[in-house]
């Protein structure tokens, strides 16, 4: 093999690890895009649920439904 043959086929070779960079970098970028995403949706998903389980969010009785007093041990200790 010939300088400028083993040079070329170098050449070849930096050029389509170059590609290859290049195409690991745009994955990359991509799968940033993609975990953000997924985390932003995690975040939501906790929020909602922190938010269902705030007293405010609480069910409200049905209509004509009797809402049942909490069971107290000792009256005594209550006045």
């Amino acid at each position: 093999m010939s300088i400028w043959q083993l040079q070329n086929d170098y050449q070849m070779r930096i050029e389509k690890l170059d590609q290859e960079v290049a195409q690991a970098a745009n994955a990359a970028q991509s799968l940033r895009k993609d975990v953000d995403a997924i985390s932003g949706w995690v975040q939501q998903v906790i929020a909602f649920l922190n938010d269902m389980s705030a007293p405010s969010e609480l069910a409200c009785p049905e209509e004509g439904e009797v809402l049942k007093q909490p069971k107290v041990e000792n009256q005594d200790q209550m006045e």
